[in-house]
Formats: structure tokens, C-alpha cells, sequence
């Protein structure tokens, strides 16, 4: 194939047949001769602003479930499940991956491989995450380290590097503690994060990296505080910024509740960072010695929602089930989207049930991801063209 040459300083675009597309955006500045097919393998999405963007240079805002494919051991790479998601109109998947197995066995690639490929395969942008360490009383915070190492592998770089184009990394599941209000611990936490992304750049890892808010997940002010610090300290500028609003009804309730969480949320609005809430539920607030499924649990998930439709901030639901069941003083079955892995039994949810908000969430309100996901014309073509 006859090479032709680019010379890239900054953000330039190019035109390349071989994705079928007019015109790419590419991000890394170099100078060098690359051949289309070699050119296109250095394409992922990014990040512009606020707005994540496909290969193709189209907006995508991520509408989808998370799906405990590392626990399920009756559909271990998605083959059940991902179809079933697609019914939805999900635009993305995000995978709850690890270290090791539930058995503490290292987990293998090649089956990371084909998870990542059967969500591509059926038109849902792959996420994947660390849990390893998400009990800890930092969320694994402290292993921060652990999952870049995971990462930074060379076997794992270059699987990576194999779905780049459409791949998200979330290095690591809720892997921060740390009080947002407190300064010190603020800047620990960016200080931290700036340095694990910046190993990822230097193994040559290239796709969106996804990092989850301060105090386990749920902080969205350390994000308008130190999003754009920890931004520009990647080299490729390529952030998304992952909060869990798993926040108790019981402190949000009523107008000043109410005021509490529009104030949080526009603190980051016009902020040039990308966030997106990677779960929301009804429940799993922190409920004390209850279950997170009982009333004390509840989270006010349609007022999270309602202002993220506002901001362009997308949203993920916590989780497709069946799982959500591992210990008796947590067993949450109100977290399960499905009963069976399947759409219709998300169909089947009775009104009255204490289920029905996921109905609700998946396919008949107005902000559900059936009336609200879109997916760019590369996403519909399962990852091959951009028309």
C-alpha cells in the first residue's frame, strides 16, 4: 500500500478512505509517514470540552447500564446479556472487570477480549473498569498503583490498542475516599491521578480514561475543583470525569435538598471536563445497619437524572442483573434491571413493583435511554464507518 505522508502539529485534520470517512480529528501532535491503515489504528475517541466525541468527530453522549459480567458465571462474556442491552438503545456498556476472579484467580485476557469485542459487536461502546478493590474503606484508593500496573501490562496494551477506536478505560471502580471539602485531601487525590494517567500515556495507551469522584464515587465538587487540573495534566488531553450520585433521599428532600443538588451540578457547568455519571439507581444510598434496598437507602434518581438530560451529561444505570445479591444483609434485588438477563423481562415490570423505576429508567419516561440514547452513525455501524 502506498504510504502517504502527514505532518501533525496539534490538532490537524486529515481525510482517510480506510474508515470511510471525510474527515478525523487527531490529537497527538507528531511528524512522521504512516500508511491510512497505520493512521487509523491511532484513532480513539476523545474528549473536546465537555463533549466526548467518536472517531468520526461526532458528539456521543453515553447513555447505557453496567453490566457485572465478572461475576455472572451463566453469561461470563456477555453473549446473553449484550444483545438483550442493545434492545434498550444503550449506546455503551460499562464492564465490571478485575484484577483477579471472584476465586482470586489472575482473570485472562483473551476472555477480556472477547467481552470487549461482543460489545462491540452489538453497537455498545465497551467501558471497562476495575472492582478489586472497591470494598476498602478508600475504595482501593491506596492500590491505586495495582490497577495501573493491570493496565500499563503489555499484553493489556496491546488489547487496548486493538479496540482503541472505541474503547473506554475506567482505571479503577470508586478507587478514592478522601473529603471533598478538605483541600489536602484534594489535592492527594489529584496529585494521584495525574501521576497514574501519566503512566498510562507513557505505555502508549491511548483511549479515554475514565476516573470516579472523591468519597467513593460520590463527589461531584472534587471535579469542579480539580477537573481541569487533572485534565491538562494528561498529554493527550483525553479525560472523563465518572461520578455516583448515591446520595440519601433523606438529605435531599425538600427545596433546600433540592437546591443542595443543582448547586453541585453547577459547579461544573461550562467546565471544559467531560463528566458523566457512570451509575444511578433508586437505590444503594448509605442506609447504616439497613439494606441499601430498604427506604433509608432510596436516592432521588429522578432529579439526578433530570439535571444531567439538562447539562448534556449522560448516564449509566446501576446494573442489568441478576447479582445484586451477594450478601444476605445486602441483597439488593431492586438494583436489578433484569430477572434473567433479557429486555422483555424488563417489559414485564408491574407498575406497582419496587422494581418499576427501572422500567421507568429504561424505556418509558421521557428521559429513559429508549427515548433519549443516540447512537453516531459510527456506533450504528458497530465500529466500521463513520456513514
Amino acid at each position: 500500500m502506498k504510504k502517504l505522508p502527514f505532518l501533525f502539529l496539534g490538532l490537524l485534520t486529515v481525510s482517510l478512505s480506510v474508515l470511510g470517512q471525510k474527515t478525523i480529528p487527531i490529537r497527538r501532535p507528531f511528524s512522521t509517514t504512516f500508511s491510512p491503515a497505520a493512521l487509523a489504528s491511532l484513532l480513539t475517541s476523545y474528549t473536546v470540552g465537555n463533549q466526548l466525541k467518536d472517531v468520526c468527530g461526532k458528539t456521543v453522549i453515553l447513555k447505557g447500564v453496567n453490566k457485572m459480567v465478572i461475576f455472572d458465571g451463566t453469561d461470563p462474556e456477555g453473549t446473553i446479556s449484550f444483545p438483550e442491552i442493545a434492545k434498550t438503545g444503550a449506546n455503551c456498556v460499562r464492564i465490571v472487570w478485575g484484577i483477579r476472579n471472584p476465586d482470586l484467580s489472575n482473570t485472562d485476557d483473551t476472555r477480556l477480549d472477547r467481552i470487549i469485542t461482543n460489545a462491540r459487536n452489538n453497537g455498545l461502546i465497551p467501558i471497562v473498569g476495575l472492582w478489586d478493590y472497591m470494598e476498602e474503606i478508600d475504595g482501593g484508593f491506596s492500590k491505586l498503583q495495582q490497577y495501573v500496573d493491570y493496565w500499563k501490562r503489555p499484553a493489556m496494551v496491546a488489547l487496548i490498542r486493538r479496540h482503541q477506536n472505541y474503547l473506554i478505560v475506567n482505571i479503577g471502580d470508586e478507587a478514592a475516599g478522601g473529603d471533598e471539602n478538605n483541600p489536602t485531601d484534594l489535592t492527594t487525590y489529584a496529585n494521584a491521578y495525574k501521576d497514574a494517567i501519566r503512566q498510562l500515556r507513557t505505555a502508549r495507551i491511548r483511549v479515554p480514561l475514565m476516573i470516579d469522584g472523591m468519597d467513593r464515587g460520590k463527589s461531584l465538587h472534587c471535579f469542579a475543583i480539580k477537573g481541569v487540573e487533572i485534565l491538562n495534566a494528561d498529554p493527550r488531553k483525553n479525560v472523563i470525569f465518572d461520578f455516583h450520585p448515591y446520595w440519601p433521599k433523606t438529605d435531599t428532600d425538600g427545596a433546600e435538598g433540592g437546591r443542595f443538588i443543582a448547586n453541585k451540578f453547577s459547579q461544573v457547568q461550562g467546565l471544559p471536563i467531560m463528566i458523566v455519571m457512570g451509575e444511578i439507581a433508586k437505590y444503594g444510598a448509605w442506609a447504616g445497619a439497613s439494606s441499601p434496598c430498604s427506604d433509608a437507602g432510596i436516592v432521588d434518581y429522578q432529579q439526578f437524572i433530570q439535571l444531567a438530560e439538562a447539562q448534556g451529561i449522560g448516564w449509566l444505570v446501576w446494573e442489568w442483573g441478576p447479582g445484586n445479591q451477594w450478601q444476605v444483609a445486602n441483597d439488593c434485588p431492586e438494583l436489578d434491571m433484569t430477572t434473567d438477563r433479557t429486555y422483555n423481562s424488563i417489559l414485564a415490570i408491574p407498575p406497582t413493583d419496587r422494581r418499576a423505576w427501572i422500567k421507568e429508567v429504561t424505556i418509558d419516561a421521557v428521559y429513559s435511554i429508549k427515548k433519549t440514547s443516540k447512537k453516531t452513525p459510527y456506533i450504528v455501524s458497530k465500529f466500521k464507518n463513520c456513514r
